[in-house]
C-alpha cells in the first residue's frame, strides 16, 4: 500500500543477524542501525513517518527515547498493549512525554479501525491512518464531511 501512494520504504534492523529473518519487500531498503543513528540517518521533517517494533523491549524504547523529541511527523508503535503500557511508562518517566506535540505525534495502537485480522487489513489500516495524518485529515467518513470533499485547487490564472 505504501509503496502505491509512492512513499520510500525503509526498514531498520537492530542486529545484521536479523536481515535473513524476513525478506525484503519490493522496493523496501534495509539498514542496520543503532538507534543514536536513526536521525543521522533519516531527516526528521513532518513528512515522514517511523513505525518501532524491534521485538526487543529495550531497544525500542532506545529508538523511541531518540526519535521522539526529533520532529517527525508519525510515530507509531506496534505491539501488544501491554508492551505499549510499558514502553509508555518508561518514557513518562523519562520525560519524554510532557510535550503535547510529542503525544500528538505518537501512535500507540497504530493504524483506523477498519475491522478485521488479516495482515492485509492491518498494514491498510496503519497506511491509512498515517496518510491521514501526514495530511491533517481526521481519517472519518467522506459523507460526514459538510462542504466539498476535496479541497480546491487555486487557479493562478
Amino acid at each position: 500500500f505504501a509503496a502505491t501512494l509512492g512513499w520510500e520504504r525503509h526498514r531498520v534492523l537492530r542486529d545484521h543477524r536479523m536481515t535473513g529473518d524476513t525478506p525484503p519487500v519490493a522496493g523496501e531498503n534495509i539498514h542496520v542501525l543503532a538507534a543514536e543513528e536513526m536521525i543521522r540517518n533519516f531527516r526528521p521533517d513532518a513528512a515522514t513517518a517511523v513505525l518501532v517494533m524491534t521485538h526487543h523491549l529495550a531497544t525500542d524504547l532506545a529508538f523511541l527515547r531518540e526519535i521522539l523529541p526529533a520532529g517527525y511527523g508519525y510515530i507509531g508503535l506496534l505491539g501488544s498493549k501491554r508492551r505499549r503500557e510499558t514502553l509508555l511508562a518508561e518514557l513518562g518517566e523519562l520525560g519524554l512525554l510532557e510535550d503535547p506535540a510529542v503525544t500528538e505525534r505518537l501512535h500507540a495502537p497504530v493504524g483506523l479501525d477498519l475491522g478485521g485480522h488479516h495482515p492485509a487489513t492491518i498494514a491498510l489500516a496503519i497506511v491509512a491512518e498515517i496518510q491521514a495524518v501526514l495530511a491533517g485529515a481526521s481519517g472519518g467518513f467522506l459523507r460526514d464531511k459538510t462542504g466539498t470533499i476535496h479541497p480546491q485547487a487555486l487557479s493562478l490564472g
